[in-house]
């Protein structure tokens, strides 16, 4: 009888948390994401560890024991390994054993079925991105909008993640810079107007938009082209904001 000693290595889920500090709701999911993205190169322990399950295992190898050890076999994958994502794994494999040749045709459907099982791999996000809602729901922090520009009217629209497009408010409430309408391309009460009700839209927060907009006036509104039509999204505005003095000041701070 011999002895060998068999190496497993596999993954468990761990959890880590860090505070941050954001003067809107909209300010923090943004500054989380970067965050998060920090946190991933963090090194020593983890806050939590899942103990009590293993996934995606693989023997590491197996050697035998003794004095003469020597390498028997290595990175060894075997049944029972409870993958992560199982349905994801069974698709990889589908695709790899596809024959390349195949005629156009065959081609067409296998990839109308792989899309579609693809589509039904759950993941860890909220949505997958290629499956947008079918319809409009209220303003959240973790939606994406589009502000869209066309130099016809000066009008501005914001479209969802659904694709509904939506007129953007002039917030007139708060100030009445421009009330004849929106503008662009120069540093006046038009551009004004505009800058206000993006990032009241974006922050979703009027105290935070009032504080900020004649600067996104002048470093962003101001310099689009006025016969040109222009796009701006939720994290065009929240790049800008969290570049801000106000935000990286407390960055310094902290």
């Amino acid at each position: 009888m011999k002895d060998y000693v068999v190496k497993l290595r596999f993954w468990l889920r761990a959890y880590d948390s860090t505070e941050i500090s954001a003067a809107t709701d909209a300010e923090a999911f943004h500054l989380a994401k970067a965050a998060a993205c920090h946190m991933m190169y963090w090194h020593g322990h983890p806050e939590e560890i899942d103990m009590e399950e293993r996934h995606e295992g693989l023997i590491s190898y197996v050697d035998t024991m003794g004095v003469a050890r020597s390498e028997l076999v290595e990175g060894i994958a075997f049944d029972g390994d409870r993958p992560l994502h199982p349905e994801a794994r069974r698709l990889v494999q589908k695709l790899a054993v596809l024959d390349p040749n195949v005629d156009a045709a065959q081609a067409q459907e296998l990839l109308r079925t792989l899309i579609a099982e693809a589509r039904s791999v759950p993941t860890d996000a909220v949505a997958l991105l290629s499956d947008p809602p079918v319809q409009s729901r209220p303003w959240s922090v973790d939606q994406t909008y589009e502000y869209r520009g066309r130099p016809e009217g000066f009008r501005v629209d914001v479209v969802d993640e659904a694709g509904i497009v939506h007129m953007l408010d002039p917030r007139l409430d708060l100030n009445k810079h421009s009330p004849t309408g929106f503008s662009w391309g120069y540093s006046g009460s038009g551009p004004a107007q505009l800058s206000l009700a993006i990032l009241c839209h974006a922050l979703h927060s009027d105290e935070r938009a009032e504080d900020l907009y004649q600067e996104f006036k002048d470093a962003v509104v101001s310099r689009f082209d006025q016969n040109q039509p222009w796009r701006l999204t939720t994290d065009d505005v929240l790049g800008w904001v969290l570049k801000h003095p106000s935000v990286t000041g407390l960055a310094v701070d902290a």
